[in-house]
């Protein structure tokens, strides 16, 4: 339980620093900016709403402009090279095959009607699927506004600065 709490409180402390519009969900509590999981909050599970990305979903299928894919690709990369030391990304070539390989879905989280990109690595994963996961925001270029690791997600009907909150 104590690593738990330490978790999620490392959670919410990445989050509060970052000031990220977007929020993770860990073990039923979501870490809001600025305000920590109460025990006022009820975890309601609802697996129907929960997604998960398969491997039809990769960036390498998205239908986007290549401009689109192009910046994507550079905004994953960009998270990968975090991780070169992964066994199997040890090239720019392999490191391009696994950006294209990755798993994204196109979803509005904000009302700027440019949609969010929700991205999910097939590297570096846990024994039990959970794997890098991101959401990035189109602006002058795709901007990271959510890091995180997990194998599903679900976006929620609450707003907290303008965005749909996100649980993974």
């Amino acid at each position: 339980m104590r690593k738990r709490i330490g978790v999620m409180l490392a959670t919410w402390l990445v989050l509060v620093l970052m000031d990220l519009p977007v929020f993770a969900g860990l073990w039923g509590a979501t870490a809001r900016a600025g305000q920590a999981a109460s025990s006022n909050d009820e975890f309601h599970w609802d697996s129907h709403a929960w997604q998960e990305l398969s491997a039809t979903d990769s960036l390498r299928n998205t239908k986007v402009s290549q401009s689109d894919r192009e910046a994507i690709v550079a905004a994953i990369a960009r998270q990968l090279r975090q991780d070169m030391g992964i066994p199997g990304l040890e090239s720019e070539k392999q490191l391009r095959r696994a950006t294209l390989d990755t798993r994204v879905k196109l979803i509005h989280l904000s009302r700027d009607r440019v949609p969010e990109v929700v991205a999910q690595a097939f590297v570096n994963c846990s024994a039990t699927g959970n794997c890098p996961f991101w959401i990035f925001q189109k602006k002058m270029r795709y901007q990271l506004i959510l890091k995180s690791f997990g194998k599903k997600f679900k976006v929620e009907r609450k707003r907290t600065k303008g965005y749909r909150e996100i649980d993974v």
